[in-house]
């Protein structure tokens, strides 16, 4: 789902997630229209389904609640994992800067293998981590527009990022007891 009060986006948006086509499957059988179309574009199939549109409507009516909830388990986070080894995201809370609160990122010790964390705590724990993101460079789709042998120097921060990201669940649905677990969890490796 997409929002905007610019209607130029809003147009965009919706050529872009149909394909690119110049009218949608309604218009293209009005009477009053033409029943063909052109690509303008080159766009996606990403129009959500009814039932997708309509769990999105009824969160909507819930979205400072959920907000509400997710900052809560945004600082406890911050609050239970400060003063240890973790890098921890920041919120820029200049004015008019609104953080979507969507991940809560941390950044492992180089000591810790990111991708052995991420299997023990799933297996140890039953406690599933994201991976949000690896350096760009390092997936195969990508790996013809970058020289390998220099990744690692021209783009140090992406790929050392990449190497160290873990995040935290942070859904308005989790509860305080399973905000424990993942501090406990993720101090245990520490």
């Amino acid at each position: 789902m997409a929002i905007s009060n610019n209607q130029e986006f809003i147009s965009k948006m919706s050529l872009l997630s149909l394909h690119g086509l110049s009218k949608d499957a309604w218009k293209r059988f009005e009477k009053s229209q033409k029943k063909s179309y052109d690509v303008v574009e080159i766009g996606h199939k990403m129009n959500m389904t009814d039932i997708q549109a309509s769990i999105g409507i009824a969160q909507l009516s819930r979205i400072e609640e959920m907000k509400k909830r997710r900052k809560e388990i945004w600082d406890f986070y911050s609050e239970n994992l400060k003063g240890t080894s973790l890098l921890l995201p920041k919120l820029d809370e200049r004015e008019g800067n609104v953080h979507a609160l969507h991940l809560y990122s941390i950044g492992l010790p180089n000591y810790i293998n990111r991708d052995e964390f991420v299997w023990k705590a799933s297996n140890d724990f039953g406690i599933t981590f994201g991976v949000h993101y690896n350096a760009i460079p390092t997936f195969t789709a990508y790996k013809d527009f970058f020289p390998k042998e220099s990744s690692e120097s021209l783009y140090p921060n992406s790929m050392d990022w990449g190497k160290r990201c873990v995040s935290l669940s942070l859904s308005a649905a989790v509860k305080d007891k399973d905000c424990e677990r993942i501090v406990d969890c993720v101090k245990s490796f520490l």
